[in-house]
C-alpha cells in the first residue's frame, strides 16, 4: 500500500502518529512557555526603590552646595560658607564608603539571602539620613555620608546580583537596566524637588523611598529562587519561581531542575584566588573591573555633583535650575531607551555607541571651556555649546555606560564565584569614583575645566577600543556559554 494513502484510512484529525489536535497541545507555544512576566517587573521596581535612594545620596550635593555655600545663616546650617575642599570631601566620602560596602556585602549575601542583606543595608542609611537632616556640624556631614556611602555601595554590589538571579535569560538584560533608570530617576528627584527644600526637609524626602523599600520589599517580595536552592530549600525556591515567573509549579520544574544542577556543579566556596585559576574567569573580572572603570572614569559622578557649578562656569545664559532639570530628564529616556534597546540591539553595540558619544562630547565641552578662557575667540556665539555637550554626554552615556557594566558583571561569572567577583568589581568602580569625585575640583584648580574633559575623554576613547576587541557579545546566552566564548578567546 502507498505510504502517502495510508492517511485516507485514518479518522480525521488523525495522522499515524496520532491525533494532530493532542500533538499541538503538548508543544506549548514560545509565549506560554516564557510566562508572564508582570510580577518579576513588580519585584524589579520594588526592589530598585533602594537604590532611588542610593542615587538620591549622589546627586544629594547638587542642590544641597547652593545653600552650604551661602552667607545667610538661615538658610546654612554649618552657619557659614562651606569651602572648596569640604565640598570635595562631602561630596566623596560618599563615594569611599561605596568602595567600602561590597566587601562585606557580597559574603552577607551569601550567607544570609539577598533580600535579607538589601533590607539589612537599608536601615544605616535611613539612621544617617535623619542624623544629616539635623546637622550642624561639617564633621557630621563627613561620617554620615561616608556611612550612606557604604549602603550605596553593597546596593550596587547586591541588588544586580538579585535581579540577575530573578530573571530569564531572555529578559535578565531588561531588568538590570530597570535600575539604571532608578538611579537617574533620582537625579531629576534632586534637581526638580532639592532646590525648592530646605536641607532639612530634602534630606528627610530622600529617606521616603527607603521605607517603601523596607515595607513593600520585606513583606511581597520572594528571595532568588537560586539562593533558596543552593540553601537547601528547595519548596520555598519553587513557590519564589512560581510567583516570579506566573506559572503552575509542574511548568517550573524544568528551570528548577537546571537550578538544582547550576549549584550542584559550583560547589566550591568562593574565595578571590578562584578568579584566578581559570582562565575564562579571569578575562570575566578584567572585563567586569575594566568596563566600571570606564563608567567611573568617564568623570560621570564629578559631573553630576557639581553640575550646577559647571553651568554657573560656563556662563551660557541659561538658567541653571532649568539646564540641571533638562539634564535629569534626558538622563531618564535615554536609560529607557537602553532598557527597552538591550535585548534587541546587545551589550556590545550600545557599549560602542555610549563611549563613543561619550567621548566626543566631552571634547566639545572641552573645548568650549578652552576657547572661553582664551583670548583669541569669543564664546557668546557658541553660548549653546555647552548644554548641547553635556545633553549628548548624558544621552550617549546612559545608553549603554550607565547600566550595561553591572549588567554585564552579573551575567558572566557563575553563581559560586558571582558574590566574589562583583565585590571586587564594585570596589575597583566605588574607588575609582572616590578618586575622580575627590580630585575633579582640585583639578579644576589645577588645569582648568578644558583639560579635565579631555583627560576623561581620553579615557573613554582608550575603552572604546577595550570594548572593540575583547568585550564579547553576552545576549541571550547563559552563564555556561559565556564562560565558553571567554575561555577560548
Amino acid at each position: 500500500m502507498d505510504c502517502e494513502n495510508t492517511d485516507k484510512l485514518l479518522p480525521q484529525g488523525e495522522t499515524k502518529n496520532g491525533n494532530v489536535e493532542d500533538l499541538t497541545k503538548k508543544i506549548p507555544s514560545e509565549e506560554e512557555n516564557a510566562g508572564n512576566s508582570t510580577f518579576l517587573y513588580i519585584s524589579a521596581v520594588t526592589a530598585d526603590l533602594l537604590i532611588l535612594s542610593v542615587g538620591c545620596g549622589f546627586s544629594w550635593t547638587a542642590p544641597v552646595f547652593p545653600i552650604l555655600q551661602s552667607t545667610d545663616p538661615n538658610e546654612n546650617p554649618l552657619g557659614r560658607p562651606i569651602t572648596p575642599i569640604e565640598e570635595s570631601w562631602v561630596a566623596s566620602l560618599y563615594c569611599l564608603g561605596a568602595a567600602i560596602g561590597p566587601i562585606f556585602a557580597g559574603k552577607f549575601a551569601d550567607r544570609l539571602g539577598r533580600k535579607r542583606t538589601l533590607i539589612i543595608i537599608s536601615f544605616p542609611m535611613i539612621i544617617s539620613l535623619v542624623i544629616l537632616a539635623f546637622a550642624k556640624n561639617i564633621h557630621i556631614y563627613y561620617v554620615t555620608r561616608f556611612v550612606m556611602g557604604i549602603t550605596a555601595g553593597s546596593a550596587f554590589n547586591v541588588l544586580p546580583m538579585y535581579l540577575a538571579e530573578i530573571s530569564e535569560v531572555r529578559n535578565r538584560g531588561t531588568t538590570g537596566c530597570l535600575m539604571a533608570v532608578f538611579v537617574v530617576l533620582s537625579g531629576l528627584i534632586s534637581f526638580l524637588i532639592g532646590p525648592l527644600l530646605s536641607i532639612r526637609l530634602f534630606t528627610i524626602f530622600c529617606c521616603i523611598p527607603l521605607l517603601l523599600f523596607v515595607i513593600f520589599f520585606g513583606l511581597f517580595i520572594p528571595e532568588t529562587p537560586l539562593f533558596l536552592i543552593a540553601s537547601g530549600k528547595r519548596e520555598k525556591a519553587e513557590n519564589a519561581l512560581i510567583q516570579l515567573r506566573s506559572k503552575h509549579r509542574d511548568q517550573i520544574r524544568e528551570e528548577i531542575t537546571k537550578i538544582e544542577d547550576s549549584c550542584a556543579k559550583q560547589t566550591s566556596k568562593s574565595d578571590i584566588s578562584i578568579l584566578f585559576k581559570e582562565k575564562g574567569l579571569r578575562k570575566a573580572l578584567v572585563i567586569s573591573v575594566i568596563l566600571l572603570l570606564s563608567q567611573q572614569l568617564a568623570g560621570i559622578n564629578a559631573v553630576m555633583a557639581f553640575l550646577n557649578s559647571i553651568f554657573e562656569a560656563a556662563g551660557s545664559g541659561a538658567s541653571t535650575y532649568t539646564s540641571t532639570v533638562v539634564i535629569a530628564v534626558i538622563q531618564i529616556i535615554a536609560t529607557i531607551v537602553a532598557a527597552s534597546a538591550v535585548e534587541k540591539l546587545g551589550r556590545r553595540l550600545l557599549l560602542l555607541v555610549s563611549t563613543i558619544g561619550s567621548c566626543a562630547s566631552l571634547f566639545l565641552l572641552g573645548l568650549y571651556f578652552y576657547l572661553k578662557n582664551s583670548k583669541f575667540y569669543d564664546v557668546t556665539n557658541i553660548y549653546w555649546l555647552p548644554l548641547a555637550s553635556l545633553v549628548v554626554y548624558i544621552i550617549a552615556f546612559n545608553v549603554g555606560l550607565s547600566c550595561i557594566p553591572w549588567t554585564i558583571t552579573h551575567e558572566i561569572f557563575p553563581s559560586n564565584v558571582q558574590s566574589i567577583a562583583s565585590s571586587v568589581a564594585s570596589v575597583s568602580c566605588f574607588t575609582a569614583s572616590f578618586s575622580v569625585t575627590l580630585c575633579f575640583p582640585i583639578l579644576i584648580e589645577m588645569i582648568g575645566m578644558a583639560k579635565c574633559f579631555w583627560l576623561f575623554g581620553t579615557f573613554l576613547a582608550t575603552s572604546t577600543l577595550f570594548i572593540y576587541l575583547v568585550v564579547p557579545e553576552t545576549k541571550g546566552k547563559t552563564v555556561a556559554e559565556i564562560q565558553v566564548i571567554l575561555g577560548n578567546t
